[in-house]
Parts: C-alpha cells; structure tokens; sequence
C-alpha cells in the first residue's frame, strides 16, 4: 500500500560537529526519499538547520558572533537557509531529482484562503515523482508569537493537513528512553500508545535546536489521536526511512489509535 509520509530532519541529526552539513549523511538521507518516491509513494520533507548553519558560516566568514535574539536568528536564518538549500540542490541534482522549497510561518495557517493555497501547492508537489519538497519555517520573518514550537510542530500540522499515513521524525538519539539516554539504567521505549503515559522527561534540547523530546513525543501523540502513525529515531541508522516505511522496528513508534480526521482537531 502506497502511504504519504512526512519526513522531518532536525539541526543537530544533518549537522557535523563542525557546525557544517554532513553531506553523507544527508545524502543518503534524500537518496532513500527518492527511492520511495520512485516506489509511488507521497513524500514531503521538513528540515531544520537554517538558524544553526548561519550561525557556522557567519562565525567562519566574518568572525561574528550573534546572539539569540529574535532579530539575531532571524539574520541567521537568512544567511543559512539559501546554504542549506544550496546543499539539497546539489544532492538534488546529482539524483536526477529537482527541489522545491516551501517556507511557512503560523501566519500561513491563519486563514482560510492561505491554507487553501497551502494545501493545494502540497498535494501538487506529492503528484511529482521527480521533485522533492523541503518544507522549512520561515525564520527570517517569523515574529516570536506567530512562531512554530519547533519543526516538529510544523511537520505535524503538514501531516494533519494532508492526512499523512505515517510521520517520521529524525533526530541524533535512538528514539524515547525510560529517563535521560545518558543514564546507564535508561531503556529505549519501542513502543507507545495514547493509553501509555508518558515518561518523565527533563526536555532537554540540542545544543542547536529549539525542540526536546516532550515536545516530540506531545505532537506524536496528537497525531496518534488523529490517525497518524509518528515514528522518532536516529537519522544515522542505516536505511533508517525506507525501514520504518516497511515497519521494521527501530527507535520509538506512537501507535496511531483512530481514524485520520480534521485539522483542526491536531491544532486544538
């Protein structure tokens, strides 16, 4: 069966130590995303690193340090997000595969007619088998009220809107733990459902990212209420998408629990 799966990448899972993109990596990434494309399968992409790749090139450019007020990572963004695309370009490229970018704010959401227009970009872009679509926030003008929690956020409300089959959320751990990962008593959670609580996380957050795992786990849960199945585990896991889209076990799975239904019932 030919599922529409939503895909998000987080700063710190496509980013090397240096603070630059790890090419490999997202290569192999987009690799298996056109490989389900090829399969018929409906594919968007979210990505994060925008902010944090700014940050990189201004600090090794110009010696700058900017700081993290709004203004501060809405200059980053700007500076970053045309390098990140630069990158899935030339992987793009080289795949035979052409990119699409789509950058949203809340703002988009707001109004009938925007969501409208929205939503009819997206469900063109799913009929393309040889264009990718990489969906990011737009942080050069997103103002603090009408910002997305984090992608995770984002990701979730595309995956309402379309009525995704399955939401797939990369990061740089294998997936929830019983408590934090760096405790040696801590255990990988494979499995949740709606009727499972929730285990008492501190939310840490990446050095470089806006989102935690309780924020994580809160919007897989709400798409678990509407129908759609959120798996979240390591980006480096080899043929990490194309497992989780044959469902393999690996990292932590949130059971969808009903009938996908209406947008608005994730937004409330």
């Amino acid at each position: 069966m030919k599922s529409k799966i939503i895909v998000k990448v987080g700063s710190q899972a496509i980013l090397s130590e240096t603070g630059l993109i790890n090419e490999h990596l997202l290569e192999q990434l987009v690799r298996q995303l056109i490989k389900l494309q090829q399969d018929n399968h409906k594919i968007i992409l979210v990505s994060s690193g925008a902010v944090a790749l700014g940050r990189t090139i201004n600090k090794k450019a110009i010696n700058s340090n900017l700081g993290n007020t709004i203004a501060d990572k809405q200059l980053l963004a700007s500076i970053g997000q045309p390098q990140l695309m630069a990158v899935y370009s030339k992987l793009c490229h080289k795949l035979n595969v052409v990119p699409a970018q789509l950058l949203l704010t809340k703002y988009d959401f707001n109004s009938k007619r925007s969501y409208n227009n929205i939503l009819r970009l997206i469900e063109k872009a799913l009929e393309q088998q040889d264009i990718l679509t990489i969906v990011n926030e737009n942080d050069s003008v997103a103002v603090e009220e009408l910002m997305f929690t984090d992608n995770d956020e984002l990701s979730g409300i595309i995956a309402a809107q379309i009525g995704a089959d399955k939401l797939i959320l990369l990061t740089s751990v294998d997936g929830v733990y019983s408590t934090n990962p760096d405790d040696s008593n801590a255990q990988l959670i494979s499995k949740l459902t709606l009727k499972d609580r929730s285990p008492q996380l501190n939310n840490s957050k990446t050095s470089i990212g806006r989102g935690g795992m309780q924020n994580k786990l809160l919007i897989a849960r709400k798409m678990a209420a509407i129908g759609v199945t959120t798996h979240i585990a390591n980006a480096k896991e080899p043929d990490v998408i194309l497992r989780l889209v044959k469902n393999e076990q690996l990292g932590t799975t949130i059971m969808a629990n009903t009938k996908k239904s209406a947008l608005k019932r994730f937004l409330g």
